[in-house]
């Protein structure tokens, strides 16, 4: 697998700017709805977030600790994307062949030919 955005999509399949990041962003939701690894990676992160908001961890007072739980949420924010989008990339690249071959576009077989 391999990491897939909206413009790879785009410049792949000769999809247009708003069909490819459409495409992007439905199979990512899907990907949320239905899979388990994004939301364990957010869980995972958020607990040390929350201990350090609500003062649990030793060593961390006032102002540092709210700092530190900001910090910890913005890096479960992009685990939790950027693990759903790695999950989603074969679904977007079969949706954008689809959306691509339907519509008329150059898919990748066509292109290589």
């Amino acid at each position: 697998m391999r990491f897939v955005t909206g413009r790879q999509l785009q410049r792949e399949f000769q999809l247009p700017k708003v069909l490819a990041g459409e495409i992007e962003v439905e199979q990512t939701r899907q990907v949320l709805r239905r899979r388990w690894q994004p939301w364990a990676w957010l869980v995972c992160w958020l607990l040390p977030a929350a201990a350090c908001w609500f003062g649990w961890l030793p060593g961390y007072p006032g102002l540092h600790a709210r700092f530190a739980g900001n910090v910890w949420m913005i890096i479960a924010g992009a685990g939790w994307i950027g693990i759903a989008r790695w999950l989603a990339a074969p679904a977007m690249l079969a949706a954008a062949n689809d959306k691509a071959h339907r519509l008329g576009f150059a898919t990748r077989e066509q292109a290589g030919t």
